[in-house]
């Protein structure tokens, strides 16, 4: 029988009692996604779900409270998250050396993240970013953004965003030990000019008053310390060394400058990524991983 408190959480019943496997995202895009990536015939046995939160929807201190909730009677329900979350739990180097599609981390229990650094890294590793984006406008302005400019600008911005990735693992490090108010947002990365990104850092970081700059910079520094090692451990070739990047770099950020630097491209462009994502080869090694991960035996075949 439930528990009294649990019968006011409808929610809570139906999953401790599923017999399917549930996976809690983020939110409706994660939900999408990875239903598309999966493919169709697995239905019977696993769901992806948005982790409710309070009076609202997602992010990811939704998924890990609901599977810290919620496991115990079931210990069918995962959160899948992506990489970066992993900074938050003490495992950055998890995700700086990780060479699988997920991972897990020993001291959280049912949680599961993405072996990049969110989701939009998936499209960058897995999608021909140039072509699609150059693609996706008017015939009259079909060739003014050829794919070789945007393959260009995807060069030439990449490590600004490697250094927003290493700014946010940072952040995470002391949001994580109650030391900052929040996560660095990294959107300042693509639209604040150079010369006010570090003005804006140091406001976020000092404002709380529990450590000062100084504090800051050396754990920023130990950081790219261990970004650099394991760009020296995994990258052997130059092909290698470009997929490292692709896959630690902000890839939301990264992708919303690509977006602005060609057009002002809306929304539509990640549901391009996506399909062409799953015409590859990622979606089985994305599922072979999931369902090993989960323990998940298919009961069917997909078609």
């Amino acid at each position: 029988m439930p528990s009294l408190s649990a019968i006011g959480d409808p929610e809570s019943v139906k999953y401790r009692y599923s017999k399917r496997t549930i996976f809690l995202v983020e939110g409706s895009g994660d939900k999408n996604a990875f239903e598309a990536i999966v493919g169709a015939g697995y239905e019977a046995d696993i769901e992806f779900q948005i982790a409710s939160a309070g009076a609202g929807q997602g992010g990811c201190k939704a998924v890990r409270d609901r599977v810290t909730e919620l496991r115990p009677g079931n210990k069918r329900i995962f959160g899948l998250l992506d990489g970066e979350v992993a900074a938050s739990v003490g495992a950055t180097q998890a995700l700086l050396y990780c060479t699988e599609t997920i991972f897990t981390v020993p001291a959280t229990d049912g949680l599961i993240f993405l072996g990049v650094h969110e989701l939009e890294n998936v499209y960058f590793e897995n999608a021909d970013v140039p072509a699609i984006i150059s693609s996706l406008r008017s015939a009259a302005s079909l060739h003014r953004h050829p794919p070789a400019q945007v393959a260009q600008s995807l060069d030439n911005n990449v490590s600004r965003f490697i250094r927003a990735s290493v700014y946010k693992y940072t952040s995470a490090y002391f949001h994580s030990r109650g030391e900052m108010r929040g996560i660095l947002n990294t959107k300042i990365f693509g639209h604040a000019p150079s010369a006010e990104v570090r003005k804006i850092v140091v406001a976020a970081v000092t404002s709380g008053g529990k450590i000062d700059w100084k504090t800051f910079v050396a754990q920023l520094i130990q950081t790219g310390r261990s970004a650099r090692g394991a760009l020296r451990g995994v990258a052997s070739s130059p092909t290698a060394r470009r997929s490292w990047l692709l896959r630690i770099a902000d890839g939301k950020e990264l992708l919303a400058k690509l977006r602005q630097l060609h057009g002002n491209l809306g929304d539509e462009v990640e549901g391009a990524l996506l399909r062409d994502v799953c015409k590859g080869g990622y979606p089985n090694a994305f599922r072979t991983a999931l369902f090993r991960v989960a323990d998940v035996t298919p009961s069917t075949f997909a078609s």
